[in-house]
């Protein structure tokens, strides 16, 4: 699966599952192999930096380098709002 595959058809969320039969009754039961991996979710503006004072701006890209945009973060020892028209970084 890829990016692509995904947004070709209008797809914005991903589902999976997995089942498992535990019948007690089965006496012989085919191995099960699980592997679980974990995808950090970020989003990022599209755009030209508008970061609050506070916050450091880093420039991104989409995945297929057709959008650029960018992240706000807040410098150490603060929080909150990272962006201009928000309420700011604020010192924690």
């Amino acid at each position: 699966m890829n990016l692509t595959g995904l947004e070709k058809p209008g797809c914005m969320d991903l589902y999976s599952s997995i089942v498992v039969d535990l019948d007690p009754n089965v006496s012989q039961r085919s191995l099960v192999s699980m592997g679980f991996e974990s995808v950090e979710l970020g989003w990022w503006i599209q755009g030209n930096c508008s970061c609050h004072r506070k916050a450091v701006c880093a420039n991104v890209s989409s995945i297929d380098n057709e959008r650029v945009g960018y992240r706000c973060h807040c410098f150490d020892g603060y929080d909150r709002d990272r962006f201009v028209p928000g309420d700011g970084c604020r010192r924690c």
